[in-house]
C-alpha cells in the first residue's frame, strides 16, 4: 500500500493549480454547475452520446447537489466567493 502510495504521488508538484487527477471530478463539477444553474440537472445530458445525449435520470448524483447547494449557501453568506 505504502508503495503504491508513493508511486501515485510522484509528481504531484507539476500539476496545475486547480487540476483535477480523476475523470469523475470533471463530471461532479459539470454537473454541480448545472445544478447550481437551474436548480436540477437536465433531463439529458447533450454533451455525450451524441446526437441524442445520454439520460441523467438514471444517474444518482447527490454528490454533485451537495456541492452546488453549499456552494449556493455560502455564496449567499459571503458574496466575494
Amino acid at each position: 500500500m505504502f508503495l503504491t502510495f508513493g508511486i501515485r504521488i510522484q509528481g504531484v508538484e507539476y500539476l496545475p493549480a486547480g487540476q483535477f487527477t480523476e475523470n469523475d471530478a470533471f463530471l461532479y463539477q459539470w454537473m454541480a454547475e448545472k445544478i447550481a444553474e437551474n436548480d436540477t440537472l437536465p433531463s439529458r445530458d447533450t454533451h455525450r452520446w451524441l446526437p441524442i445525449g445520454r439520460d441523467n435520470g438514471q444517474l444518482l448524483p447527490l454528490y454533485s447537489y451537495t456541492i452546488a447547494h453549499k456552494h449556493k449557501a455560502l455564496t449567499s453568506i459571503f458574496p466575494a466567493l
